[in-house]
Parts: structure tokens; C-alpha cells; sequence
């Protein structure tokens, strides 16, 4: 009996050793922008932490513009290091987010580390990551020098989070639109002048003739979302416009949908 209140006790603060663990984790901000200190934190995970903490930091790496370069480095050393030399589904699990994470650098230094496992990988799983993740350099890239523009709304009153958003759904490139759209829809607080901008961009999308249908449709219902969340009912006209004037099915279906919880 002693023993197994002294397992269930070990167990509790071996459980509230592993959330503390992975609290900065999960307290990220849901935009781009990375602080000195979160990324100084992203690299000592990536030198020092638990294979599943490396995972975690790996993807949030992979959602925002991380500035310094060490991280990088340190990713494709790893790599490099592990990418034959492990075994086990979570060894293949990190070197594939550890692939994506290098990926969204955009820098074309890393290129030929990522080509390397792509061509040379034991594993069949890791080797399609990796030829994925040569495939997104050119967006990466692009979104990187996208969101580099934000000083023009941070000049604005932006924060650096909103900035960004911003730059995003200005952007020409659908998939972009959408990643903004998702973050503002799962975000838990943005600039409200952010909606302005989503509205403009739902109006524009309505004349546009999209080179990827499914991704404009996708990207459009998205943003329909997050005219949504804004709580603000101003924005029910032009969800009414998406309604009557789009072609396609689903995206009426959302933005009914939208318009149902904007207009009330």
C-alpha cells in the first residue's frame, strides 16, 4: 500500500515536471513574430531537450519567422547527424519536422542538406518529407520577404503579431491569405483593424479567377471565418455579398454560416 502512494505521488510530479517542460511551448503567440527570447529558448530545446520537445518546437519553428540563424545551423546538423543514424517512428518523426523547421528558413544554404536526405534516406517516410520540404523552399522564401515588410503596420500602432497577419492577407498568394485567415480565426486576441482588411480582401477575391480553385475556395471560406470571430456585425453585408455572387457551393456554405453568427 506504501508503495503505491509513493508511485502515485512520483507519478504527479513527474506530471507537473513534463507540463512545466513544455509550457513555453504551448504559450507561443499564434502569429509569426518570435521574440530574442523564444527563439533563444527554441534553441536550447533543440540542444538539450526530449525528443518529443524537439518535435513541438520544431513545428512551431515551422510556423513562424525565426531571425536567428544559429537555429538553423543547429537543425541541419542534426539532421545531417541523424537522419541514417536512428531508428524508431519518433527518430523519423523528428528528422521529417526537423526537415520542414530547416525548410522554412527559405534560405537557399540549407538547399543541398535537404536534397542530400531526399536523395540518400533509408527510411521511405523521411525521404518524402524531405522532397517535400526542398518543394516548399521557393513559398518559404516568399512568405519570409512577405512578412519582412510588416514595419509599415507596426508604424502604424500595430503589434509585431498583427503586422504580420496583415502583410499575409495582403499578400498575392492564396495560401498565404489562408494561413492569416486560420490564425486570426484561432488566435485569441489581434487588431481589430485586421477584419478591414479581411473584408477588403474577401471583396477582391470575389473578381479574381484563381489559378488553384480548390486552395481560392478553401482560402475565401477562411476568411468568411474570420469575419466571423470579429463579433462585429458591420461585416454581414459583404458575407451576404459571397453568399449571392460566389459559384461555388462550399463557399456559400461557409459564408452562410459566417453571416448566421455575424449577423445576430
Amino acid at each position: 500500500m506504501g508503495n503505491s502512494r509513493m508511485l502515485v505521488r512520483v507519478s504527479f510530479w513527474s506530471a507537473l515536471l513534463l507540463i512545466a517542460a513544455f509550457s513555453f511551448v504551448w504559450d507561443l503567440p499564434s502569429g509569426y513574430a518570435m521574440s530574442e527570447n523564444v527563439e533563444n529558448q527554441y534553441l536550447s530545446t533543440l540542444t538539450g531537450g526530449s525528443l518529443a520537445a524537439k518535435i513541438m518546437v520544431a513545428k512551431r519553428i515551422t510556423q513562424s519567422q525565426v531571425i536567428n540563424d544559429k537555429i538553423f545551423i543547429e537543425l541541419e546538423k542534426q539532421i545531417l547527424e541523424g537522419y541514417n543514424s536512428g531508428s524508431g517512428s519518433k527518430h523519423i518523426d523528428q528528422m521529417a519536422w526537423f526537415c520542414k523547421a530547416l525548410a522554412s528558413s527559405g534560405n537557399v544554404k540549407y538547399l543541398k542538406s535537404l536534397q542530400q536526405v531526399a536523395k540518400d534516406a533509408e527510411d521511405p517516410k523521411l525521404q518524402h518529407y524531405a522532397r517535400q520540404s526542398v518543394d516548399s523552399f521557393a513559398f518559404h522564401k516568399k512568405r519570409n520577404q512577405t512578412l519582412s515588410r510588416s514595419a509599415e503596420y507596426t508604424s502604424q500602432g500595430f503589434t509585431a503579431d498583427s503586422a504580420q497577419l496583415a502583410v499575409m492577407l495582403k499578400s498575392d498568394e492564396f495560401v498565404m491569405k489562408r494561413d492569416a485567415a486560420k490564425k486570426i480565426v484561432r488566435g485569441a486576441s489581434v487588431d481589430p483593424r485586421l477584419f478591414d482588411i479581411v473584408e477588403q480582401e474577401l471583396l477582391q477575391g470575389l473578381s479574381e479567377k484563381p489559378g488553384n480553385y480548390s486552395v481560392y475556395v478553401d482560402t475565401m471560406a477562411w476568411m468568411c471565418k474570420a469575419l466571423a470571430v470579429s463579433g462585429n456585425t458591420n461585416y454581414a453585408k459583404v458575407l451576404r455579398r459571397v453568399i449571392d455572387e460566389s459559384s461555388s457551393p462550399k463557399l456559400q456554405r461557409y459564408a452562410e454560416q459566417s453571416y448566421n453568427t455575424c449577423s445576430h
